[in-house]
């Protein structure tokens, strides 16, 4: 944990996965045929999660949890040579846990719930002794039928493809962290006395739910000459309900976290239903047809899932966050060491705590005229075959969404009367702050000052809020991608690709997160800024912890170029793949705890946020494989090298540079991941 500013851990992540498969092809009848799979697989995975801060006690160990099994039964019928007729019916048990190793290496929740709690050492940044503990069951079970109809009428030739499906997608869990406590040791940062933290108090109330899916589509592929028509149109139906829910009391807490029971009737479901036109176009040019020529234009829909439905709205966690001063330093957190707690909670998640036992129903509701967020792609594209078996395409893509889904603050649960800019001022009175900015320098001495913005006196802090589709708020992708293929031919064959894209966010005064006008740092699913109109998309990969937990997505240019030759008389094949991309941007944070108590991270490069970037990625790879033989048995033996140029570059860096105590992290830009070394391995395959 305590590494030298420069350092990197590596670390080992073992798998297992121990499978079994069962397929059975049978023809019955002359037209019809029947296909039945089974697969009963159980998959083990031991430190998952590991990194420079979650070092080994902190990791994951995963495994099955409730009944395997994935059933597939699929029938097709062919009525005609122009029709016919695929129904499929298919079941899936999926069922996993993730539990933390701890200092017992658990591997089940009972064994969770006997470890410390887990310790987030700021000065450090890394956690220690244990991590959260899951387990849920999520089955799934999909009923499918699809027809294809070959036809013509006039001078046109049709293929008709059209269907029908329903699926439904359940979940059971349950999750806590040991103790039912998470504490940020803020021991070490300057100024702060030793067992100081902020402490996590939670409860979760195995939180069940399900959604339906039901779709219908029809296409038609026209052919008329040298012009191919695409066109077709798909609709959707999603729901998600939720069961009953219950837990008990916080051991420490009762009186803020009491045992809960929630009935399973509560009115707040998430319906979408959407339409999705797809439209395609195709013409070669010429009469030896090397020119091709593609426009399109579709829209797709997202799905419904963990955090647009039931699972959104259903209360089954709650938590409240008081400072603590573990006295005796034993890493556990007892209520005589919860500082001003007379007071009442500094944060809280989930309900209101001036009236605990009051809230029988979520603080989040599902706001009228809610939709699903939606992508409309525009394609324009070329394919000219400049000698026999070598082509080269140029495209141009561009994409816009809408219509993003969060959880918009309101003051009075229902009204709708949403907190806006109007309701923050520059939060000025704040000592670590300098006239309302968050102020110092970057790693590379570039100063940064961001605005922060508090409550306005009088205005409470949120508690209720809506799901809804973000106003004020859209992303667009302009995309432009060169192709080369060089078929196998004369013993050699090369495929490469360049690709130029520049991604980006517009973000209005209505658009701003809860009405906040600061610029904060966004987690997992998110553009990784809140407001920063303009700003490059920076798509996190994780929260902060975890093996790819700094990762920010978005390079603006990536290229690949691999191929093989056939060496003669040896007869032994030849591979490279060459890839390279920009860095990724790193969005370095500076924790704030404003005057109206809330904590947010605001990106210290919010100005230009693609500005700051890692190095650019590049590696060479090659293989070299040589086929043998004998009868009904095949042997090959393959040489391969990975990262031929030992390329050491940094992928991950900490972005972390002052807590929420205004003071400096000591672990801000501390390497956290370098490109694998150079590698070679030796391998060789049998068939029979």
């Amino acid at each position: 944990v305590a590494q030298p500013p420069n350092a990197t851990v590596r670390y080992n992540d073992d798998t297992f996965l121990k499978t079994m498969n069962l397929k059975l092809n049978a023809q019955i009848g002359r037209n019809n045929s029947f296909v039945g799979t089974y697969n009963d697989n159980e998959k083990s995975k031991f430190g998952r999660g590991a990194s420079p801060s979650r070092p080994p006690e902190t990791t994951f160990n995963q495994s099955g949890f409730g009944p395997p099994g994935i059933w597939k039964l699929e029938d097709t019928h062919i009525f005609t040579p122009n029709f016919y007729l695929t129904g499929m019916y298919s079941k899936v048990n999926l069922g996993f846990q993730l539990q933390p190793q701890g200092d017992q290496n658990c591997m089940d929740g009972a064994c969770a719930r006997t470890l410390p709690p887990p310790v987030l050492g700021v000065a450090q940044g890394a956690w220690r002794n244990s991590f959260l503990s899951f387990s849920g069951l999520r089955p799934a079970e999909q009923y499918r039928l699809d027809a294809s109809s070959f036809f013509e009428t006039g001078g046109l030739n049709h293929e008709l493809k059209f269907g029908f499906g329903y699926r439904t997608a359940g979940n059971t869990s349950t999750f806590f962290w040991p103790q039912d406590q998470a504490i940020i040791d803020l021991t070490g940062l300057s100024g702060v006395p030793d067992g100081l933290g902020i402490t996590w108090f939670s409860m979760s109330y195995n939180p069940q739910y399900e959604y339906q899916y039901t779709d219908l589509y029809v296409g038609d592929v026209i052919l008329l000459g040298d012009l191919t028509l695409h066109v077709g149109a798909r609709y959707d139906i999603q729901e998600s309900t939720f069961g009953e829910v219950s837990g008990p009391a916080h051991p420490l807490l009762p009186e803020l976290l009491p045992a809960l029971t929630i009935p399973a009737d509560l009115p707040e479901t998430t319906e979408w239903t959407s339409i999705s036109p797809r439209i395609g176009v195709t013409y070669a040019l010429g009469a030896q047809k090397r020119t091709l020529l593609r426009a399109a234009y579709n829209r797709y829909v997202d799905h419904l899932g963990s955090n647009t439905g039931a699972s959104s709205v259903q209360p089954y966690y709650r938590t409240v966050t008081f400072y603590t001063l573990d006295a005796n330093r034993d890493d556990i957190i007892t209520r005589d060491e919860i500082l001003d707690l007379g007071a009442g909670p500094i944060d809280w998640t989930g309900f209101d705590p001036a009236n605990p036992n009051a809230i029988a129903a979520s603080t989040l509701r599902v706001a009228s005229g809610f939709k699903p967020p939606s992508t409309d792609e525009f394609i324009l594209g070329a394919e000219h075959e400049l000698l026999p078996q070598f082509s080269v395409g140029l495209s141009y893509s561009r994409r816009e969404f809408n219509d993003f889904v969060i959880s918009r603050a309101e003051k009075t649960q229902g009204a709708g009367d949403w907190y806006t800019a109007a309701d923050y001022v520059l939060d000025t009175t704040n000592n670590n702050l300098t006239n309302g900015n968050a102020t110092g320098r970057l790693p590379d001495g570039t100063p940064y000052s961001v605005p922060v913005y508090t409550l306005r006196e009088g205005v409470a802090r949120p508690t209720f809020f809506a799901l809804t589709n973000r106003p004020g708020y859209s992303q667009s992708y302009d995309g432009i991608e060169l192709t080369l293929t060089k078929r196998m031919a004369n013993r050699w064959m090369l495929r490469g690709g360049l690709t130029w894209f520049d991604w980006k966010q517009a973000v209005s005064e209505d658009g701003f997160l809860n009405g906040d006008p600061t610029d904060f740092r966004l987690g997992t699913g998110s553009s990784g800024c809140s407001n920063c109109d303009g700003g490059v998309v920076a798509s996190p990969v994780g929260t902060i912890s975890g093996a790819k937990g700094a990762v920010f997505l978005n390079s603006e240019w990536q290229y690949t170029l691999n191929g093989v030759y056939q060496i003669p008389f040896i007869e032994t094949n030849l591979g490279f793949s060459l890839t390279g991309r920009q860095g990724y941007p790193v969005l370095y944070g500076h924790g704030v705890r404003v005057s109206d108590g809330s904590t947010k991270t605001v990106i210290a490069s919010a100005a230009d946020m693609g500005g700051h970037r890692l190095e650019d990625v590049f590696q060479l790879d090659l293989r070299l494989a040589k086929d043998f033989q004998f009868g009904p048995v095949g042997f090959q033996i393959g040489v391969d090298a990975f990262n031929v140029t030992n390329e050491n570059t940094i992928l991950q860096r900490h972005p972390e540079l002052v807590s929420t105590t205004g003071a400096a992290v000591p672990s801000a830009n501390r390497v956290r991941e370098q490109h694998s070394p150079q590698v070679l391995r030796v391998g060789a395959r049998l068939t029979f």
